[in-house]
């Protein structure tokens, strides 16, 4: 097995970063619970599947 420490280095995320300018970080949107009690209830799953 590998020891990734060993072949990657302390700052390989900064070398990584560098290396790909392309790369941004971006904020992302604030979560809505409500919406996600909704879409990931079982029911309403169900019933989606039932229709189709």
């Amino acid at each position: 097995m590998v020891d990734l420490e060993s072949t990657l280095g302390k700052n390989w995320t900064k070398d990584f970063i560098d290396q790909h300018s392309k790369l941004q970080s971006a904020w992302s949107k604030q979560f809505d619970f409500k919406r996600a009690a909704c879409s990931y209830n079982f029911e309403n799953i169900y019933a989606y599947f039932v229709l189709i």
